[in-house]
């Protein structure tokens, strides 16, 4: 049936059971995070370029006037002029501004702070939520092993009052089929262990 979904022959293939990859380890590795340091650059980017336009223009400037000899230019030896000249331009509107633009920086700033302590909060109450699901599972799978044993040892019983013939067919069946929902059950909490453990690898950001 899987090959028949994926459209790939896995009759050949080894299905290997996944890590459970819980452990203590609690660091966020979220690709949000690289959006929070993107928008602090951003707006500290944009301070910088305020503070440049505060600054004052300097420009330099410059002429030149060559003249050839010719007719009735007097003599004949080439003549040139040059003018330099310097400019300085200072736009003190921006001063008026500054402290302003200043403050609403510094707000723009905790914004992104507050938004990231929340994103981390909540991510951090999410893999507390998870690791309590895990503890609940993994509690449930210990149960899940005692009564396996318990089933196999009471199938074992029936088997041999079966085969010493003191025993029914009835009585070994019905207890072989308890003791294959008791192995179903585990596996299905098994399963779901694993969904869980890789949910909460998903929610770190792993």
């Amino acid at each position: 049936m899987l090959s028949y979904l994926i459209g790939k022959n896995i009759n050949q293939s080894k299905f290997e059971k996944p890590i459970n990859a819980v452990g203590l380890d609690t660091l966020i590795k979220r690709p949000e995070q690289l959006r929070f340091s993107n928008q602090r650059n951003l707006i500290n980017a944009q301070s910088d370029m305020q503070k440049v336009s505060l600054m004052p223009k300097v420009g330099l400037l410059g002429a030149g006037v060559v003249f050839a000899p010719g007719i009735n230019f007097g003599t004949n030896k080439i003549s040139t002029v040059g003018v330099a000249g310097l400019s300085v331009n200072w736009d003190i509107k921006g001063l008026y501004k500054n402290s302003n633009e200043k403050e609403l920086t510094k707000q723009q700033l905790k914004q992104v702070d507050l938004q990231e302590e929340t994103f981390l909060f909540n991510t951090r109450f999410q893999m507390n939520q998870k690791t309590a699901d895990i503890e609940r599972q993994t509690s449930i799978l210990k149960d899940d092993d005692a009564i396996v044993k318990l089933r196999q040892t009471i199938r074992e019983g029936y088997q041999l009052k079966y085969d010493t013939g003191a025993g029914p067919l009835i009585d070994l069946l019905n207890a072989t089929e308890k003791e294959g929902n008791a192995r179903a059950e585990k596996a299905l909490h098994e399963i779901q262990l694993l969904m869980s453990a890789y949910e909460y690898q998903t929610i770190k950001g792993n």
